[in-house]
């Protein structure tokens, strides 16, 4: 078992459109890789209020620890940045 008391974790639409999920979670007991993906799904379903809809969920990854991220820039429909990091004065 692993001693990493916190998770990181992407989800996305299982159609590989949309906004990407990023959230940290507490380890839960007796964890797994399915309980981890499961936890990590039921999340971002809380969070998108799509309750009903956890099939419509991919989880892209899990991550050990609560990830700082310095940087990140999603595509908008046609393939192009939706814009990024203004400075990197902003993180670092």
């Amino acid at each position: 078992m692993s001693t990493i008391n916190t998770y990181t974790a992407w989800c996305q639409e299982a159609g590989g459109t949309g906004t990407i999920w990023i959230s940290s979670f507490d380890r839960p007991p007796g964890e797994t890789l399915e309980s981890l993906r499961l936890l990590a799904i039921e999340k971002c379903a809380v969070d998108w209020d799509w309750s009903d809809r956890k099939e419509d969920i991919h989880c892209l990854g899990i991550a050990r620890g609560e990830i700082d991220l310095i940087f990140w820039e999603d595509i908008d429909e046609e393939g192009g940045p939706m814009g990024g990091l203004k400075s990197m004065e902003d993180v670092l």
